[in-house]
């Protein structure tokens, strides 16, 4: 009979410790290279998530912009329709020094968003002239 000390100690037992070697290195490199795939797709996904949500990010943010651009061209559009009418109606019988007097009144009814846009709105005729 052979004692475990010859075994392991033999031929045998050192082919079987270089096979047990070459496993555990295979095994612990397949790990890190599994650990390093799930790593970077992981970030591969992260990525695309990004992207996707900046993507949505800038959509919002030009519909928003763009509808703000919307109502403040409505609002010049009212106010120099309103101010036509008045002045069809009301302003052209004034006299010229007393028109600004009468659109500072108009203003405030106009709302803050009118008075905020426009600091001044001129009034001319035809041929170019202020009234």
């Amino acid at each position: 009979m052979t004692s475990l000390n010859e075994t392991a100690s033999g031929p045998a037992g050192r082919n079987r410790f270089r096979r047990l070697r070459w496993a555990i290195l295979t095994v612990g490199i397949l790990a890190i290279l599994a650990f390093a795939a799930s790593s970077g797709y992981d970030g591969w996904r992260a990525y695309q998530n990004a992207l996707t949500n900046t993507g949505h990010e800038i959509d919002n943010e030009s519909k928003t912009l763009a509808e703000q651009t919307a109502w403040a061209f409505q609002t010049v559009d009212l106010l120099l329709e309103d101010t036509a009418r008045w002045y069809r109606t009301d302003g052209f019988s004034l006299a010229p020094e007393r028109i600004d007097e009468a659109c500072n009144a108009i203003a405030p009814s106009a709302g803050n968003l009118v008075i905020s846009t426009f600091r001044i709105v001129h009034i001319s005729r035809r041929s170019g002239m202020e009234r």
